[in-house]
Order: structure tokens, then C-alpha cells, then sequence
């Protein structure tokens, strides 16, 4: 009897994950389905089924404000709460395509109220 109780506790655990599994996919084709910025990060298209090469990522380097780089951390953390995970550079290429959609005076505003940062690295700093 003990053996038909697991079995019927597991079918019934695999059905309520199924089920939030498939909850989850429907809010995010709805969040994608309003955001013109998840069209920006699409997959690429297949031609004549031929899956188009991914793009070629650059490593690179920048200098930002301690509050800013917290920053990141705490919008990774509000990600976790909507139930989705996001690295800091995932972060940081949605905002670039938030940046990307807005108006050359939205973005010329938003760039002016940065405090300017001075770039490259302390001297002695060999890391």
C-alpha cells in the first residue's frame, strides 16, 4: 500500500509542476507578447532551416560608481522575485535595449543626469 501512496503522491507532484511550468511560459509570452523590447533580443531567424550562427560576444571593461554596480545586484534580486534569473551582464543588455527604444532627447536626458566617472584604474592597481 505504501508503494500505490508514493506513486500517486509522485503523479500528482509531476502534474502541479507541469502546471506551473507551463503558467510560467504563459506570463512570459505575455510579457514578451507587450514588450517591443523582447523584440530586439529575438532569436534569429531560420532560413531555409538553417539555424543562423550565434552572435560573436566582446569581452570588455568599464569603471562605474559603487551605488551603480549595487545597482545591478538589486535589480538581480528583483528578478528573482518575478521568478526569473539574470546574470549582470543580462542585466546590463536590458538596459541597453531599454536605452535603445528610447527618444535622442530621453537618452540625452538620461546620460546628462550621470555623474561623469573618471575612467581606467587607480595607480598601483595591477588587477
Amino acid at each position: 500500500m505504501p508503494t500505490r501512496d508514493r506513486k500517486a503522491a509522485l503523479g500528482s507532484s509531476m502534474k502541479a509542476e507541469e502546471a506551473a511550468v507551463k503558467s510560467r511560459f504563459e506570463r512570459a509570452e505575455t510579457v514578451l507578447a507587450r514588450n517591443d523590447v523582447a523584440s530586439l533580443s529575438a532569436p534569429l531567424p531560420h532560413r531555409n532551416g538553417v539555424h543562423e550562427e550565434e552572435p560573436k560576444v566582446k569581452r570588455d571593461s568599464f569603471t562605474m560608481p559603487l551605488p551603480d554596480y549595487e545597482l545591478i545586484g538589486a535589480l538581480q534580486k528583483r528578478c528573482l522575485q518575478a521568478q526569473t534569473r539574470a546574470s549582470k551582464s543580462e542585466i546590463l543588455r536590458a538596459g541597453l535595449m531599454a536605452l535603445s527604444v528610447m527618444t535622442e532627447a530621453e537618452l540625452a536626458e538620461m546620460v546628462d543626469r550621470l555623474p561623469k566617472v573618471k575612467t581606467g584604474r587607480r595607480p598601483g592597481n595591477t588587477v
